[in-house]
């Protein structure tokens, strides 16, 4: 996978991240939580595998760092993770309006 399309599909799965984090985490929180689990496991899959384009037109080989590649992992396993919270009924969790303790 070159260097380019790489970075795109980690943009996608930052901005679905986002979404079910950040934004809006009560609605559309299946599409988003899967297409980021599905974008980040394809990262970390390809990681070692990312190539670009010299100026001679040849391919070279650029792998991720392996810092990267767990980090990009944690995102996926994370983002699958809150998939199956949000199946069972546990994300997002529900804020109490006040305490009772602070009285």
């Amino acid at each position: 996978m070159w260097v380019v399309y790489w970075l795109a599909l980690g943009i996608f799965a930052s901005l679905c991240t986002y979404s079910y984090a950040i934004k809006a985490p009560n609605t559309r929180t299946y599409l988003t939580a899967g297409a980021a689990t599905a974008a980040w496991a394809i990262m970390a899959i390809v990681a070692p595998a990312v190539t670009t384009l010299t100026d001679a037109g040849e391919s070279v080989a650029v792998a991720a760092p392996t810092e990267l590649r767990l980090f990009v992992t944690g995102l996926a396993v994370f983002s699958a993770l809150v998939f199956v919270l949000y199946w069972v009924g546990l994300y997002p969790p529900e804020i109490a309006d006040a305490d009772p303790t602070m009285e």
